[in-house]
């Protein structure tokens, strides 16, 4: 009877222990947003990359969890809003679409003045790394509002989906064409005519006739359906982009514990490279789901991809004059200089001499 109460006691105190070290570790609520949901890459990379590792380092010291209350789809504010909201505290960490905030934030937005890159996603990526890294003016542009940049996202590349048949730029002529802020000027030279819109608003827009095509991401387009309405897709490779970022409040960033504060700050790099294999996953799945719902796909040739990028503005010259007068960024053309070597550094030969012009 002894060795069993002996034997009795041992497992209390064993259980006993076990339980204060499950409750030992200090919860922290964070609201985590944004105006989109999370069939878009850039969430589904918070969802999948972001947040599950932050919970696994945590984790592995025991000292503190987070109760992640999650705001996608516009619960705390919509896509044009998000900067703000982080700003104000409203989101503790906000994914923010840089085509959204191009006023506030113009170092962020200088992919959309370079487009006709590449559907490389990663090669990007990767230019895009080496060029925020050169250039830490650009990730702390973030600061002036309140907030700590953490880790990019890409997007897929961006491409022309019609209610009919286009197979050059000729076709496109006369056109209604819906895209979103610098992406408008995309189509200078092509006769379309831009209408202002948002990703969200596509399906609708095309399906009532506000324009007869779109410019968006693929793998976003086919979340949407969006081939129930347009059922042709000019693949032009516009060019994949750094389109967004998930960014941290300051105030809340300041009241962490360290331990989380580290693990928070070293998870943003993780995040950009889950954003980078969803994208190169569902580009592949999208392209081969338009293809399966009939899509009819017109690849075009580099010549007359060239001869669209030649027909343009230069968007370049013209942004780096923004930066200058507007923001009083003088090393606008450094900038891109540097990012048009880190492209081809990594295998992408652009269409047009930007600069050299």
């Amino acid at each position: 009877m002894r060795k069993i109460s002996i034997v009795f006691l041992v497992m209390v105190l064993v259980l006993s222990l076990s339980a204060c070290g499950e409750t030992a570790a200090k919860t922290i609520t964070l609201r985590i947003g944004t105006g989109h949901t999370v069939e878009q890459s850039w969430v589904q990379a918070i969802v999948d990359y972001f947040m599950p590792t932050v919970d696994k380092k945590l984790a592995a010291a025991g000292n503190y969890k987070i109760e992640w209350i999650e705001c996608f789809g516009g619960v705390v504010a919509p896509h044009t809003e998000v900067l703000e909201a982080v700003e104000d505290g409203l989101l503790d960490i906000g994914w923010i679409g840089y085509v959204f905030a191009a006023s506030k934030l113009p170092l962020q937005n200088i992919h959309y003045n370079l487009p006709f890159t590449t559907d490389d996603v990663a090669a990007e990526s990767a230019a895009a790394e080496k060029l925020f890294a050169a250039y830490p003016q650009i990730p702390a542009e973030f600061q002036a509002y309140n907030q700590t940049f953490l880790g990019m996202a890409m997007m897929t590349n961006y491409d022309v989906f019609t209610k009919e048949l286009c197979k050059s730029t000729a076709d496109l002529k006369g056109q209604k064409i819906g895209a979103a802020g610098a992406n408008l000027a995309w189509l200078d030279g092509t006769g379309a005519v831009g209408v202002q819109s948002a990703l969200s608003e596509a399906y609708q827009n095309l399906q009532t006739g506000v324009y007869t095509g779109v410019i968006q991401p693929v793998d976003s387009m086919y979340n949407v359906q969006i081939y129930e309405v347009a059922p042709f897709l000019l693949n032009a490779r516009l060019g994949s982009l750094w389109g967004g970022a998930l960014t941290v409040n300051n105030d809340f960033l300041a009241s962490l514990p360290d331990e989380v504060k580290t693990v928070i700050l070293e998870t943003g790099p993780i995040y950009q490279q889950g954003s980078v294999e969803i994208c190169k996953n569902n580009y592949a799945k999208s392209i081969q789901g338009f293809k399966d719902k009939g899509t009819v796909i017109t690849v075009m040739d580099d010549q007359p991809r060239a001869e669209w990028a030649k027909s343009i503005q230069n968007l370049p010259k013209l942004y780096i004059e923004t930066l200058k007068k507007n923001f009083g960024i003088e090393n606008g053309e450094e900038i891109f200089k540097k990012f048009i070597g880190f492209l081809n550094e990594e295998g992408v030969q652009l269409p047009r001499n930007w600069l050299g012009e």
